[in-house]
């Protein structure tokens, strides 16, 4: 698996903000050695900066695989949540895909 892209939008990607991203999303390296090629593009950032309650911040994940490839957005109050939460849904719909 490669992580072909990790970019932000509204936010600066720090160091720390990379590792746990390639931290999260390594961990599905093992369910995705049948599905070669199997690249990632990560995007995350802030919505907007106009929010009346705080910063709301989300997670996008596009995963190009052989087949339908998968695309997910995840929305949360907490950038770390997002991401977590990001991995959690990919893991789970790489799942229920069936190997050719």
């Amino acid at each position: 698996m490669r992580i072909i892209k990790i970019e932000g939008q509204n936010l600066e990607l720090t160091p720390a903000i990379n590792q746990f991203i390639e931290l999260k999303f390594g961990q599905l390296e093992k369910m995705t050695v049948r599905y070669q090629p199997f690249d990632l593009e990560i995007r995350v950032g802030k919505d907007s900066k106009h929010h009346a309650k705080g910063e709301i911040f989300f997670a996008e994940v596009n995963c190009i695989l052989p087949g339908p490839s998968i695309h997910l957005r995840i929305v949360k109050d907490d950038l770390y949540a997002a991401i977590d939460l990001a991995k959690d849904q990919l893991k789970n719909q790489i799942a229920k895909r069936k190997p050719d």
